[in-house]
């Protein structure tokens, strides 16, 4: 698959993970394959002349599989809301694999993943490769959103919990007494601090809204953490 060039897929599966939000995944046509690295990301448009918009959305599937990729998709405004009705057999075209926001092979530290609501479709690629691959890397994952209902990949996460060598925690920003028995708050400096073991041996990746990535990239370089670090990815 030519990175430049639109190639016309079709939704094989659809996942509904929240309320507002879906995995779809993307069906190459026959012949076509696709290499990219976890947590590159892949322009959509739709096949309805409206030849000038496209969006761009992180793989959330490994590289493992070439033929092809999945998508996590939340109605935030009209382009997304139209992916998130697509079903089964619908026609979509994609043009990619782009970005560096990636996870490498030759990464042999611990890693931090920082995500804040869709910012956790990156790392399921990342996680999911680093399972299938056998790598030693120690992974925590971090992961901020408002109630319940909007954890995504909730039964996958609990799947998660059974590796040895990766730690998931959720902490909730709206949540109610009676909803949730777990942690709490934003991710701050304080959460970070606490499960940050090895800094010098820790490569931290954040995805997220800007204010978030933002901050969290001031924390980590007041701490000390080196600018080659610390990767980001943020909209908003």
């Amino acid at each position: 698959m030519n990175p430049k060039t639109w190639v016309e897929c079709s939704i094989s599966k659809v996942v509904q993970e929240t309320p507002d939000t879906v995995t779809l995944r993307v069906a190459l046509p026959e012949g076509e394959s696709i290499q990219f690295i976890p947590g590159q990301y892949v322009m959509f448009g739709f096949l309805d002349g409206e030849e000038t918009r496209s969006k761009a959305y992180s793989i959330s599937s490994s590289p493992s599989n070439t033929t092809w990729i999945e998508i996590t998709v939340k109605q935030e405004g009209p382009f997304s809301t139209k992916m998130t009705t697509l079903r089964i057999g619908d026609k979509v075209k994609i043009r990619g694999p782009i970005g560096h926001f990636v996870f490498k092979d030759e990464y042999k530290q611990d890693i931090m993943m920082i995500a804040g609501g869709t910012g956790i479709a990156p790392f399921r690629g990342m996680w999911q490769y680093i399972i299938e691959k056998k790598l030693p890397n120690r992974v925590k994952l971090l992961y901020s959103t408002k109630v319940p209902e909007d954890i995504i990949y909730k039964s996958e996460l609990k799947e998660l919990e059974k590796h040895e060598q990766i730690t998931v925690l959720a902490t909730l920003t709206r949540v109610k007494d009676e909803q949730w028995d777990g942690r709490r708050g934003r991710i701050d400096k304080t959460l970070l601090e606490e499960h940050i073991h090895d800094f010098k041996n820790t490569l931290f990746f954040i995805c997220g809204p800007d204010a978030m990535v933002n901050d969290l990239m001031k924390v980590l370089r007041e701490d000390g953490a080196g600018i080659g670090q610390i990767k980001v990815e943020k909209w908003g």
